[in-house]
């Protein structure tokens, strides 16, 4: 997804475009999954195995190479993605993805629906969650929130 759009909506069906649900920080011009966003700092992630960046701290998380606590005010842009579609006709949050998956959760009303789903957990009374293929996720809509960088 391009940084500059706001929103991608209603991505065809079988799409692997999706991105990821969360917060973004670009700082010296590369993007990366940011954590740990207070008033003050904001804690940089590069995904991958092997050697962190320079700068970059080694992870003992499995997947995250290296992290990096950087000032908020020296981002270059800060924001989060959030997105929602549809599973077999019925309404889910989308909470992350790998690209070919993503986690989802169900946020219709008919739980016997619901049940009936081998794919969906049930993680609290009415709450249901799976990991869902995403070329079968239709009617994807993602939007994209700037956070202010204080400068």
């Amino acid at each position: 997804m391009s940084p500059d759009a706001p929103e991608k909506a209603d991505a065809p069906e079988g799409t692997e475009a999706l991105t990821p649900p969360g917060t973004y920080a670009v700082w010296e011009g590369e993007e990366y999954p940011a954590r740990g966003v207070t008033a003050t700092t904001v804690v940089l992630t590069k995904p991958g195995a092997g050697d962190p960046p320079p700068g970059f701290e080694r992870s003992v998380t499995p997947g995250i190479a290296g992290t990096r606590i950087v000032p908020r005010d020296s981002l270059d842009r800060l924001y989060t993605v959030t997105a929602t579609g549809r599973w077999r006709g019925e309404p889910f949050d989308i909470l992350g993805s790998d690209g070919s998956s993503a986690w989802s959760s169900y946020t219709g009303r008919d739980v016997e629906w619901a049940l009936r789903q081998p794919e969906l957990q049930r993680t609290d009374l009415g709450t249901f969650q799976g990991l869902l293929p995403v070329h079968e996720l239709t009617g994807i809509h993602e939007v994209v929130t700037e956070l202010a960088v204080v400068r």
